[in-house]
């Protein structure tokens, strides 16, 4: 096992044991080192995606000019107001 498992969940806190139990947590939360553990990936993130997809039509990640946030120095930012 790798040196940096265990580690928490981003979202619930409980430990990531293992690469096969460490999930890109986006659109939820979307900073540089940001991991879900199984669950929370297949109980919200997963939700999350897909209600994008049916709200704009759009995955997630996908910067659309009319969905692009931008904070006030001009700079695109998530659904969280966090730089991207």
């Amino acid at each position: 096992m790798s040196s940096e498992y265990p580690k928490p969940c981003c979202l619930c806190n409980q430990q990531i044991t293992g690469v096969h139990d460490d999930h890109n947590p986006a659109p939820l939360k979307t900073g540089e080192n940001d991991r879900c553990c199984s669950l929370c990936n297949q109980e919200l993130v997963i939700e999350a995606r897909i209600a994008h997809l049916v709200l704009y039509g759009i995955p997630w990640d996908f910067q659309h000019p009319r969905l692009t946030r931008y904070n006030e120095d001009g700079r695109v930012v998530d659904h969280m107001g966090v730089v991207q």
